[in-house]
């Protein structure tokens, strides 16, 4: 899911899955999110957040995002981002109990990973790489 946000110009909002509808809410209320797509012991609850925050809710389960892209085509290319276009927010706990945001640009998300292959993996530019993200499972 991280991915797809990102190829389709959106900006990703990683969250702890056991999260209380109350942290989902204020979550999703200070970054202004549209969609908020969720797996997790709670649906109800999550749910019932993202509307008060006025988000829609989509939860990913057995079948995925099928009701969400159902007819739809898809694109070709990701989205075209600038440098300093925002790319993903977390949320670090903060001293004071409110929680951090901090945000990264696609700038960021490049030049990070170019200092990481450079540096610590020794890569070139002949070099492929794939880079894939766990998928998680929260079981009741």
């Amino acid at each position: 899911m991280f991915y797809a946000v990102l190829c389709a110009g959106g900006v990703a909002v990683p969250m702890n899955p056991s999260l209380s509808a109350r942290a989902v809410e204020f979550h999703v209320t200070i970054t202004g999110a549209r969609i908020l797509l969720f797996s997790g012991r709670r649906p109800v609850a999550t749910s019932i957040a993202a509307l008060t925050a006025g988000t829609q809710p989509v939860r990913v389960g057995k079948r995925g995002i099928a009701r969400l892209t159902a007819g739809f085509a898809g694109r070709a290319e990701p989205v075209s981002r600038a440098e300093g276009d925002a790319a993903v927010i977390l949320h670090t706990p903060g001293t004071t109990g409110v929680p951090a945001g901090a945000q990264l640009t696609h700038g960021d998300l490049a030049s990070n990973q170019a200092v990481v292959a450079r540096s610590l993996l020794g890569l070139g530019a002949g070099d492929v790489v794939m880079g894939c993200l766990p998928v998680l499972s929260h079981s009741a």
